[in-house]
């Protein structure tokens, strides 16, 4: 598969790929066409003082002096020759480390709440297969396959247990082409339908940071108009209840959890331009799950469902990516309302929001034609710093 070929399924799917075998690495993929050397538009790279434990396509480079020192470790996906893998590294770059190796596309990283393991998924094009995989942080051990060895067919966003044990994530129905829940065990391979109550679209599951709920998004309620709904279930897919009103039809989706497990924000919107009706407007909204009241944070008035607002660990912020299907950019709100501050004025589309652990700092990629490139942020407004002068990089995320 040609780089660009790659490129584009990151691009499009957003959650990608599969059946990487855990012993000898594949040497044989073909060769791919370069990379094209990144664009950094008004931006300062940030670069290490000393040579990395890493492949030798990622050009390393001095670091920018009195660069912020930021703790815990980033898992990202980067784009070699003929393949793209999982790397991990400190925010300074001093210590970096490639955790997965061969053909294919491994994508989407995500640490498990202790910041031991990282769950990914792997496609594999030769045989048109995505499955999901967990590797060691550390880089210690080889990844392992957990989900079946059939693959998913449409999974995306996996979601960790506070436990670390069980991941969480949309597939379709069997035989059907509609959505369900799935929970799978990383340590046995066991696989629960939790949705199969609904013959409906359930989706976008998150797991409660106190384990006890999952929050997902459903139109099981709504079979006229098939409008999103936030939903919460037990973690054993039990006694679902619906959290957000139905009133003027309003698409209620992207739920994400604070860190209390005291409120979710999420996205109201509609299809309709310029929707006018009760329950709205159109924007970021917070719900308190206890007694279901809703806060207005940020008016949206041209915007394309894109990723799920994320929370800075300390709860205080929330930030989000908003704008149309050609362009978008990062803004941070207080979480308890006020004005949204601008991040990111990038050319293309900015996405997959991770926070350091010190609520201090975040990453994002943004997408260009062929191009990704993983950004540090600071939630003040100033200007995001790109973390490689070369190469193609992203979908970051950041853990203790």
């Amino acid at each position: 598969m040609r780089l660009r070929n790659l490129l584009i399924i990151i691009t499009l799917c957003g959650a990608l790929l599969a059946a990487c075998s855990t012993s000898t690495p594949d040497d044989s993929a073909p060769t791919a066409t370069p990379v094209p050397t990144a664009t950094t538009p008004a931006a300062t790279v940030l670069s290490p003082t000393t040579n990395l434990t890493t492949s030798t396509s990622i050009t390393n480079t001095p670091q920018a002096q009195n660069s912020p020192s930021y703790p815990g470790r980033i898992a990202y996906t980067g784009v070699e020759k003929n393949s793209v893998n999982i790397f991990v590294m400190t925010p300074d770059r001093n210590f970096q480390k490639q955790l997965t190796r061969g053909s294919g596309v491994s994508f989407q990283p995500q640490w498990s709440p202790d910041g031991k393991w990282i769950a990914y998924f792997h496609y594999d094009s030769q045989k048109d297969i995505t499955t999901i995989w967990v590797v060691d942080g550390a880089g210690d051990t080889e990844p392992r396959l957990v989900s079946p060895v059939e693959g998913v067919k449409t999974a995306s966003g996996l979601s960790w247990s506070p436990d670390d044990r069980y991941l969480v994530y949309q597939d379709v129905q069997p035989n059907s082409n509609q959505r369900d829940i799935f929970r799978l065990d990383v340590t046995t391979g066991e696989l629960v339908n939790l949705t199969t109550d609904s013959p409906k679209f359930d989706t976008l599951p998150t797991w409660s940071p106190d384990g006890k709920q999952i929050a997902f998004v459903s139109d099981r309620n709504n079979p006229t108009k098939g409008s999103d709904s936030i939903w919460l279930m037990g973690p054993d897919g039990k006694n679902p209840r619906e959290l957000t009103a139905k009133e003027g039809a309003w698409e209620n989706t992207k739920p994400a959890w604070s860190p209390d497990s005291k409120q979710l924000a999420f996205y109201r919107w509609s299809l309709q331009k310029n929707f006018d009706a009760p329950g709205g407007p159109a924007g970021l909204w917070v719900l308190d799950v206890a007694s279901g009241k809703e806060q207005h944070l940020v008016d949206f008035t041209d915007w394309l469902p894109s990723d799920a607002p994320v929370w800075s660990p300390d709860g205080k912020l929330i930030a989000f990516d908003y704008g149309n299907q050609d362009n978008t950019d990062v803004w941070v709100v207080s979480a308890q309302g006020g004005k949204p501050t601008q991040i990111s004025k990038l050319p293309g589309g900015e996405k997959n929001i991770s926070w350091s652990p010190d609520s201090k700092a975040f990453v994002f990629t943004n997408f260009q034609k062929d191009m990704l490139t993983l950004y540090l942020a600071q939630p003040d407004g100033s200007e995001p710093k790109p973390f490689f002068e070369t190469g193609s990089n992203g979908f970051g995320n950041w853990t203790r």
